[in-house]
């Protein structure tokens, strides 16, 4: 609950890195499906360290563009 939440209790850190990824025309299945509108761009995991984020993305994306974003723990909402 509390990686959802945003902290790693293990690490010390107060937050994590989401990998935001466009839609594509070449899309993988980790690519949104809409062109357009507010499911245009998805994010997709919450890893502890960027190194993390960049090796997932490197691994799934298959080249193409993607952003990280670090989402502090005080910034996160639960959706429940």
């Amino acid at each position: 609950m509390q990686a959802i939440l945003g902290t790693f209790p293990h690490t010390g850190l107060d937050g994590y890195y989401t990998v935001l990824v466009p839609w594509s025309d070449k899309p993988t299945p980790w690519h949104p499906t809409d062109r357009v509108g507010p499911f245009a761009v998805l994010s997709r995991g919450a890893f502890a360290y960027p190194y993390l984020a960049h090796a997932w993305a490197h691994a799934r994306l298959e080249g193409q563009p993607y952003t990280l974003r670090y989402m502090p723990a005080h910034e996160v909402k639960a959706d429940y």
